[in-house]
């Protein structure tokens, strides 16, 4: 035996044993780190088990969510509460509706002297469209004897354009229909307004000079190069014009309108200067003399006189003088 081997085996022995307590102290610290992965991981999971539990108790403990109660389908009935089987009323039963229609009271919208009054209501069609709507009014009132109008007397006495088809009117002296704001309001249902024009009292014109009720109603003060719509239900007289220096000139003409003296005043005070027309003098060139109020728009004019007229069962009768440029 190597007596080296002897000499070495205390100080193997010691080197043995201190790698024995590391490894035992390494295997110490490698439990210690797991008791504590382990605590962690423990700890982590009873947390999230705590959230869950708490959760669970949470939606155990918390009502139920209220049921939304459904909203109930538009009907016509709740569209226009109250309203009634349809109708236009008593001076307009030539306008019929679509099938299980329904309508509000009428109401007066305006009216005056001279004037047409206005009315109007609203009313609803079920199981249908806004396009089938305007069809059926389209197709129902020529069906009974509306023709299609440009225009409507939205104040009552100017004759404004209408701005779509559906405008319509019938008579003599004109009744009016007007159709606005179709809307599709869910459910099928279509919901519109009706606006009806009445006209004034016909006016007693005098018979001679004028045409006289059985005659058409004018619908153009001079002509239509004078660009003047003529006042509600007016009656011409003979016109006695001349051409001279380049104007086409009226001395004397005459009309008969519905109304009196304040509503025709009021009628050209609107209708004048809506139309671009202003107060002015005599051009040069017409030779015609003039009385009453000068209105120009450019080179053409057109004297009204009102205060000088006549009035007469449910008319006014007055004159007017023109210079128009020739055409």
């Amino acid at each position: 035996m190597d007596p080296t081997f002897f000499h070495i085996a205390p100080e193997w022995h010691w080197a043995r044993g201190l790698r024995a307590s590391l490894a035992l102290g390494a295997v110490a610290v490698t439990l210690l780190a797991c008791s504590f992965g382990g605590a962690t991981s423990s700890a982590s999971d009873g947390s999230s088990s705590s959230g869950s539990t708490t959760g669970s108790t949470s939606s155990s403990t918390t009502a139920s969510a209220p049921t939304n109660t459904p909203i109930p389908a538009a009907t016509c009935a709740t569209l226009l509460p109250g309203a009634g089987a349809a109708t236009a009323g008593g001076s307009f039963t030539d306008v019929t509706f679509p099938a299980s229609s329904v309508s509000t009271a009428i109401t007066a919208h305006s009216s005056g002297t001279g004037q047409w009054s206005i009315f109007l209501f609203n009313a609803c069609s079920p199981g249908t469209s806004s396009t089938a709507v305007r069809a059926f009014f389209a197709a129902q009132l020529p069906a009974h004897g509306w023709a299609q109008s440009a225009t409507l007397p939205f104040n009552g006495s100017y004759p404004a354009p209408c701005g779509d088809a559906y405008c319509w009117g019938k008579d003599t002296a004109p009744r009016y229909v007007g159709l606005e704001n179709v809307t599709d309001a869910g459910n099928n249902n279509v919901t519109y307004r009706i606006r009806l024009f009445t006209p004034p009292p016909t006016p007693q014109c005098p018979v001679g000079p004028f045409l006289g009720p059985s005659g058409p109603f004018a619908q153009w003060l001079l002509s239509s190069q004078a660009g003047v719509p003529a006042p509600p239900l007016g009656e011409h007289g003979p016109a006695s014009g001349f051409d001279q220096n380049g104007y086409a000139q009226d001395p004397g003409d005459s009309m008969c309108v519905a109304g009196d003296a304040t509503s025709l005043a009021a009628y050209f005070a609107f209708t004048m200067p809506y139309l671009g027309w202003s107060h002015g003098t005599e051009p040069s060139g017409c030779i015609v003399g003039t009385t009453g109020t000068i209105w120009r728009k450019g080179s053409n004019m057109i004297a009204i006189d009102t205060a000088g007229g006549t009035s007469y069962p449910h008319a006014y009768a007055f004159s007017y003088t023109a210079c128009l440029t020739a055409v």
